[in-house]
């Protein structure tokens, strides 16, 4: 389902420190030691620039128990989405 929501794909693979990335027209998959993992939307562009402080991504997008949070964890740390907060970078 994840991989269909991604759209097109817009670019061949490509090198990123520590494994690969591949950018679609809804998101991105980075290949790294725990695998291919997407991150998109609003934590995706929270990703950007913060690619080099949080590492590669660990965890696809995951929803809190309660349902209320979106986030995906990378190396060095999670993006945690909510609707009234939007995407913020908690680092380790």
């Amino acid at each position: 389902k994840q991989l269909r929501s991604l759209g097109g794909c817009l670019t061949p693979q490509y090198a990123v420190p520590g494994g690969h990335a591949q950018d679609f027209r809804n998101g991105r998959i980075f290949t790294g030691p725990k695998g291919p993992k997407v991150v998109s939307g609003a934590i995706g562009g929270a990703y950007v620039p913060n690619f080099h402080r949080l590492g590669l991504p660990t965890s696809d997008e995951l929803t809190s128990r309660d349902g209320k949070v979106k986030y995906n964890t990378f190396e060095r740390g999670r993006i945690n989405w909510t609707p009234r907060g939007g995407a913020r970078v908690v680092a380790r």
